[in-house]
């Protein structure tokens, strides 16, 4: 699975920016380059929790904000 990173236009579709996609969804010969110029990202066991972090961190200082 892949996280895109800017809306792109593939296989006549448009996938917007923020979407959590199979690898079915992105032609084989394109992934690489995708990677290499961070348009997408593998969603991968490291990525999630860093993720989960991310968002952990962001209410936890909403919170304190609203104090």
């Amino acid at each position: 699975m892949y996280e895109i990173k800017q809306s792109l236009m593939t296989n006549g579709k448009i996938i917007e920016a923020g979407s959590i996609v199979d690898e079915k969804a992105i032609p084989k010969t394109s992934i690489q380059w995708l990677l290499d110029q961070e348009i997408i990202v593998k969603v991968d066991k490291k990525y999630k929790e860093k993720k989960l972090q991310e968002i952990a961190e962001a209410k936890k200082q909403a919170k304190a904000e609203e104090e």
